[in-house]
């Protein structure tokens, strides 16, 4: 009877280890899938922000080249509107231009 007892407490032993096996083989597969799982998730957060932050830089550039060229047409058209003044003033002044170089050609001046 006794032996009977000691042998059931051995088997029971026995499953007890198999099964803490068993845990520790199931612990040890999860503990890799959550590693895995953690990469799988870091590497995807970090693509997404990658992708942001890239959308971000492109945004931002647009705007600068967007402020870059309202710039350079408001300088073009001042240039444009000064060649037009100084080509008005040419103009009115070209006919005087034209009479004092011909009073100094005829020794008038």
């Amino acid at each position: 009877m006794v032996e009977a007892e000691v042998s059931k407490a051995l088997d029971t032993l026995v499953d007890v280890e198999k099964k803490l096996d068993e845990v520790g083989v199931m612990a040890e597969r999860f503990r890799r899938e959550l590693i895995s799982f953690a990469e799988k998730e870091a590497e995807q957060l970090r693509s997404s922000i990658l992708s942001e932050a890239s959308a971000e830089q492109e945004r931002l550039l647009q705007m600068e080249r967007e402020e870059a060229e309202r710039r350079a047409a408001e300088i073009m058209r001042r240039g444009e509107e000064q060649a037009e003044k100084t080509r008005r003033a040419v103009e009115d002044r070209f006919e005087e231009a034209v009479e004092l170089v011909v009073d100094m050609l005829l020794g008038r001046r």
